[in-house]
């Protein structure tokens, strides 16, 4: 089942936002097959780029389809009365963090 996030701000500053992944069956591959667990990393979002002036959340995230490097998507509106937003496309990363675990919030082992 894949959700898609209101009013869970991806960016600082990113109020009015919709956000969501791009394919949740692939997003587990990030992990170990066997645990869905990585040690001594922890996951970040990088920046990949920005679609200006789409009309919904639904247009924002077949443009992260269409995008290969695509991850996770977040539509923002600036006001709540805009009819249009802004697409912000992200890539997963993973950083060094010392005696830390981290795993998708659900897994298929």
């Amino acid at each position: 089942r894949c959700t898609i996030y209101e009013h869970i701000v991806l960016e600082p500053r990113h109020m009015n936002s919709v956000s969501g992944l791009k394919s949740c069956d692939t997003f587990q591959e990030l992990f170990e097959y066997d645990t869905c667990t990585l040690r001594d990393k922890k996951p970040v979002l990088k920046y990949v780029t920005t679609f200006r002036s789409l009309p919904s959340a639904e247009e924002c995230k077949q443009r992260c389809n269409s995008n290969e490097k695509c991850q996770a998507w977040e539509w923002q509106k600036f006001r709540k009365t805009d009819r249009e937003g802004d697409c912000h496309a992200y890539t997963m990363d993973f950083r060094t963090s010392a005696n830390s675990m981290s795993g998708p919030v659900e897994c298929r082992v």
